[in-house]
């Protein structure tokens, strides 16, 4: 560490800038920020420094400031404990008043707190894009409301519970943001409005500009729609927000956020059709260009929910993560025990995505493991269930002329589930893994295996459905599918079904212990095209612990599946070793992908023993930035 400090020290001794201090102990007056004399808020030094400045933050609690808030004065309407506007700076937490070398955030709590009136960070450029850098922090209890210095529908919509990134490039470390909250206004017959406004981002919202993301732990935050007299508003990303948003993220947690859309005594749905939607409990990224990339995620316990109505209830698009428009990538990374579940009404209105939803989208998961997650149709208390689609993985078109993209390779996809909502007529749906309507997917070394259906779904494991005209076109490939069955009186459902005008190509892939393996027969109902069905085999998988609570379906020493993948086109497995390895496999060990040490532990198994608090234990050291020790 000391090696490393003193030559970070050296490569940056130019060009001068100043480094400012903040402490509980300090005072905010035109002679603080050195070391000695350090500024009592951290908006006091933000509001003196200049572009490249630095501020060392010490342990404490630190809360709105009103005094010291310019915000305000700039006209956007809102502001945080901290804002930043038109300027770039770095900021660091976890130093001590008497140490300003070394930050350790584990041990030294350097906490945001909007006591459930104020945002945490507000960062913004109406001019060349703000660069801005946060690191060593929690951040709690912020809160984001609509803005009446807005014009329009825009007054009535939340952006950011924890922290709101406006045009401008971000950085983020070792952050948590921890039970922050964004709620859409509620609108009254004067707004001129008959739904209510969006809650977007619980946690965090990025919209436009760019955001780096490097061990952020999103825990127990929550995205809430506003009431409206004919339908609630959205609610979009519980933990997590972008749009139209270059993002990268590695060592990501998400754990108890929440999506809740909201609820009207109304009809539901708006004179365009629209209704009362909660999308993306985790995480919901959306906007043309809107680029995602994240590596080494786990998404665990994160709930989407729709909207009550008193006739036509909303929906819920992906437990974990939604996004529409854009491509989305997610690599190395665990989905799991996420729910999507329409709201409550007459009519209930569909549950998509258990753990992913994908709309108009280009997807690429790769060594991804999406275990457990549940698709829930909405209620409809004397009318139509709420169907739902995609236990674990919903790609769908909506009708427009782009062809969404679903490649998923190395991965598992296994132990989700779709059902129906409680109601008097049934409305269907299915693909308890994996639902792919007017889409271009292909899967390459999958294992689909367990994934259930309510009996009057197509599909246990994967379907193929159209839009209008428009089919879905698969290739699966070097896969098992394995041990879906089911109980019910009929027994024909397929744990692959193929409806007409769409294609599947089928190629060497292991068939094992599903009721029924395909549609192609035309039972349990019409089939679409099935192009090299005649490569499948069968084989005892011989999983080494399948289900809960690991969720192990690597391969045993007796697979069936060993010795059959000789085409493959993927030259590393599942554990990053090289194809082949020994004898050829379908599928390296399919275990959880185990995580670096750092704040989420050794495994990602044991992510629900995370309270955000604890989490920061495993914060690293790190050295002092290095500038000119200059205070006031």
């Amino acid at each position: 560490m000391l090696a490393a400090c003193i030559s970070a020290r050296g490569a940056a001794a130019a060009p001068a800038a100043t480094i400012w201090h903040a402490a509980p102990t300090g005072v905010d007056n035109v002679s603080c920020g050195s070391e000695a004399l350090p500024c009592r808020s951290i908006q006091y030094p933000v509001n003196r420094a200049a572009n490249g400045d630095t501020i060392l933050v010490a342990s404490g609690t630190y809360v709105f400031n009103a005094a010291a808030d310019p915000c305000i004065g700039y006209g956007f309407g809102t502001t945080g404990i901290v804002c930043v506007v038109h300027k770039s700076l770095s900021i660091y937490g976890g130093y001590t008043s008497t140490n300003w070398i070394t930050a350790d955030p584990a041990r030294n709590l350097t906490v945001l707190d909007g006591q459930t009136t104020q945002r945490g960070v507000f960062v913004a450029s109406t001019g060349p894009l703000t660069r801005f850098t946060l690191q060593g922090f929690t951040i709690m209890r912020g809160k984001a409301k609509g803005n009446s210095a807005r014009t329009g529908f825009d007054k009535y919509y939340a952006y950011g519970g924890g922290l709101v990134s406006e045009f401008a490039h971000i950085v983020l470390k070792d952050i948590v943001f921890f039970s922050n909250e964004s709620i859409g206004e509620n609108t009254g017959s004067g707004s001129g409005y008959v739904y209510g406004g969006a809650g977007s981002g619980g946690g965090a919202a990025v919209r436009w500009g760019s955001a780096s993301l490097d061990s952020i732990q999103f825990i127990s935050n929550t995205a809430q729609g506003g009431q409206g007299s004919v339908r609630g508003g959205y609610s979009l990303g519980g933990g997590l927000y972008s749009f139209r948003t270059i993002m990268t993220g590695t060592y990501l947690h998400f754990n108890g956020n929440v999506s809740r859309a909201g609820n009207s005594a109304g009809d539901g749905a708006d004179g365009g059709g629209e209704r009362s939607d909660g999308l993306g409990g985790a995480g919901s990224f959306g906007g043309e260009g809107n680029r995602v990339l994240l590596n080494n995620v786990s998404a665990v316990n994160n709930l989407a929910q729709g909207g009550d109505a008193a006739n036509r209830s909303g929906g819920a698009f992906g437990g974990a993560f939604r996004v529409e428009l854009g491509t989305f990538t997610l690599r190395d990374s665990i989905v799991r025990d996420n729910t999507a579940r329409g709201g409550a009404a007459i009519n209930g209105w569909l549950g998509n995505g258990g753990g992913v939803e994908a709309i108009e989208a280009e997807v690429h998961l790769d060594r991804v493991s999406i275990v457990h997650n549940r698709a829930i149709g909405g209620t409809g208390s004397s009318g139509t269930r709420g169907a739902a689609g995609g236990g674990g993985i919903n790609s769908t078109a909506i009708g427009g002329s782009f062809t969404p993209v679903l490649m998923i390779t190395n991965s598992v996809v296994a132990d989700n589930g779709v059902e129906e909502g409680p109601g008097a007529i049934p409305a269907g749906g299915g693909a308890g893994g994996v639902w792919i309507q007017a889409t271009r997917a292909e899967l390459n070394h999958v294992t689909i295996a367990r994934n259930t259906v309510s009996e009057d779904m197509d599909g246990q494991a994967v379907l193929l459905i159209e839009v209008g005209s428009k089919g879905a076109h698969a290739r699966i490939a070097n896969s098992i599918i394995a041990n879906h069955t089911n109980a019910w009186p009929a027994a024909t459902n397929a744990a692959v079904h193929v409806k007409p005008l769409n294609t599947l190509t089928f190629t060497q892939n292991l068939l094992f212990g599903n009721t029924k393996d395909t549609n192609s027969n035309g039972s349990p109902a019409p089939a679409g095209s099935f192009i090299f069905l005649g490569t499948t085999f069968s084989g005892n998988p011989s999983f080494v612990a399948p289900g809960g609570p690991g969720y192990n379906y690597g391969l045993g020493s007796s697979s069936g599946a060993i010795d059959h993948a000789l085409a493959s086109g993927l030259a590393v497995d599942r554990s990053g070793f090289s194809r082949p390895r020994g004898p050829p496999l379908i599928l390296a060990r399919m275990s959880i992908p185990p995580q670096r040490a750092g704040p989420f532990g050794a495994d990602a198994q044991v992510s629900e023993r995370f309270d955000g608090f604890r989490l920061k234990s495993a914060r690293r050291a790190r050295c002092r930035p290095t500038v000119r020790a200059s205070g006031a």
